[in-house]
C-alpha cells in the first residue's frame, strides 16, 4: 500500500516546483531552531504535511535499505553514528528526491 498512499498525496509530482518543496510537504524537512546567536541545524524532522504519508516513505526507504547493498551501505553507518536502530531512524535525507523514491510513485 505504499505506492498508492505516495500516488494519492503527491499525485504526479507536477504541483511540487523542487524535490525539496515536495519533501518540505511531506514533512522529511529537518527543523532548526535558533535564539540569538546560537543556532541547532539538522535538529528532528518538521513532521509537518500527512502522518500517513510519512510513514509510506518510512516504509519505502526501510524496505529499500534491506534489499539495496548501496542504500544499506549507506544507512548502517548513520544508524551507528546516531545511535539509533532502524525503526528510530527517520527517512534518510534526500530520500525523497531520488529515483528510488519516483520508482515507488511509478508503481501506483
Amino acid at each position: 500500500m505504499t505506492a498508492p498512499t505516495i500516488r494519492a498525496f503527491l499525485g504526479d509530482g507536477t504541483r511540487f516546483t523542487t524535490a525539496k518543496a515536495a519533501a518540505s510537504y511531506v514533512g522529511l524537512t529537518p527543523s532548526t531552531w535558533s535564539s540569538g546567536t546560537v543556532t541547532q541545524p539538522s535538529r528532528a524532522i518538521t513532521k509537518e504535511g500527512p502522518a500517513v504519508l510519512r510513514l509510506a516513505f518510512y516504509q519505502a526507504a526501510n524496505h529499500a535499505r534491506r534489499v539495496a547493498p548501496q542504500l544499506a551501505a549507506y544507512y548502517q553507518p548513520l544508524i551507528l553514528e546516531r545511535g539509533h536502530c532502524h525503526t528510530q531512524a527517520t527517512v534518510p535525507s534526500g530520500f525523497v528526491e531520488t529515483p528510488c523514491a519516483a520508482a515507488v510513485c511509478a508503481l501506483a
